[in-house]
């Protein structure tokens, strides 16, 4: 009988970076924000200064405003009550931070740029469906109001589409930061007479950005050392692939370990949230029953010095390695 810890199976986790646009995005980025601007501080200047005096205006938020500058600032509050203008002025932040910064893609500031896509298409739908049968648009709207309401929206849009983050016309994605990471210890015993494993204990650590659920979590990872145990040294429909003889027929006859074959299960949790993932969340499903699989190889390999590289590791397999081995000149 011969018992060792194996080396570990998997690396460990990483972090991958954020990627960079390219200046041709950042440049419409820049635009984007720069039309954006326009709209809003044309608008505010128009209002501030009286400008849109004809016809005469309907009493506002704060009542009826004095004539010229002694009513610009209730003015410019009524102008900025309106949704139109608060589309447009998280459109122009949101793009003013994407040219800026883009490398700085946080949760935030997703959330922003969906924040924005969204206020300013409804302004849009709004405006063309609603607003624009039954509104007369004279003096300065003729230059304020389609900035406003199309030009802006129009614009955001094709750079959503064709620079976003998901590029739907040029192809381009994000790097992936949602992948999980693991590492998977297996302590085993071989008997080198008739060639049988009993794993001792899987110890394996699992970073899966933000535990959502973490007695689950846990549940998870001793689920899936059962099943990468069981890949490992039972679960086969062919034993002698490619030939299909001998499979089994059912599960009577489909081997599994069953309690009385679980080793001794450790598993720590690493947190370490995506800024892609629901909630800083990572995938931590089948995942768990990968690790197990090469761990356990390994400790069998540091346990008699053979590797297989054919799972299940079945005492058959063990044994014909280990006969191989003995036949191998010896090395000096």
């Amino acid at each position: 009988m011969h018992a060792v810890r194996a080396r570990s199976s998997d690396t460990p986790a990483v972090t991958t970076p954020t990627q960079e646009p390219s200046p041709t995005a950042r440049t419409a980025y820049g635009v984007n924000a720069a039309i954006a601007w326009l709209g809003i501080v044309l608008t505010a200047f128009f209002s501030g200064l009286d400008l849109y005096s004809e016809p005469p205006p309907e009493p506002g938020l704060y009542g009826n405003h004095a004539d010229g500058l002694a009513g610009a600032l209730p003015r410019l509050f009524d102008t900025f009550s309106y949704f139109t203008i608060w589309s447009n002025l998280v459109v122009a932040i949101s793009a003013t931070l994407l040219w800026r910064r883009p490398w700085r893609d946080t949760t935030g500031r997703r959330v922003l740029r969906m924040d924005a896509l969204l206020m300013i298409t409804v302004t849009a739908i709004v405006y063309q469906v609603l607003l624009a049968p039954t509104t007369e648009v004279i003096g300065w709207s003729n230059l304020t109001d389609p900035i406003l309401h199309v030009i802006t929206p129009l614009v955001t849009v094709v750079v959503w589409v064709i620079w976003g983050p998901r590029g739907w016309v040029t192809g381009k994605m994000i790097p992936a930061t949602t992948y999980a990471h693991a590492c998977t210890i297996a302590e085993v015993e071989v008997d080198t007479e008739t060639g049988e494993v009993a794993v001792l204990a899987l110890k394996s650590a699992y970073e899966v950005g933000k535990a959502l659920n973490p007695k689950m979590v846990e549940q998870q990872i001793v689920g899936g050392a059962w099943m990468g145990m069981s890949h490992a040294l039972y679960e086969t429909t062919e034993p002698y692939y490619p030939s299909r003889a001998h499979g089994p027929l059912d599960f009577n006859e489909y081997l599994m370990p069953g309690p009385g074959d679980l080793p001794a299960f450790e598993g720590v949790i690493l947190e370490r949230p995506a800024d892609d993932g629901p909630y800083g969340a990572k995938g931590v499903g089948e995942m768990t029953a990968n690790s197990p699989i090469p761990a356990i190889a390994n400790a069998i390999f540091d346990a008699v010095g053979v590797r297989i590289d054919t799972i299940p590791i079945t005492p058959e397999r063990v044994l014909r390695a280990l006969r191989a081995k003995a036949l191998e000149p010896e090395k000096t």
